[in-house]
């Protein structure tokens, strides 16, 4: 990520947010710019954790794909 005066821009140099809006940037906002922008590696991977526990047999395995599948499911549906 690189932030230039008023916006904030992911590796690739993709816009993420535009501050220039705002006098300065709150840090929150960094913060949840930089979240938004690991949201698709982040979901990416917990796809790979699903699909682990999901080939496992154990009961702790079946829990944690559900609770796993659950979330993606909540992350990736609009209501």
């Amino acid at each position: 990520l690189s932030y230039s005066d008023t916006i904030l821009r992911s590796e690739n140099g993709s816009e993420i947010c535009d501050y220039s809006g705002y006098k300065t940037a709150v840090e929150e906002d960094k913060a949840n710019a930089l979240l938004i922008s690991k949201a698709p590696e982040m979901l990416e991977m917990l796809n790979e954790c699903y699909k682990y526990f999901c080939n496992n047999v154990s009961v702790q395995s079946e829990e944690n794909a559900d609770a796993i599948g659950q979330l993606i499911k909540e992350a990736t549906e609009l209501k």
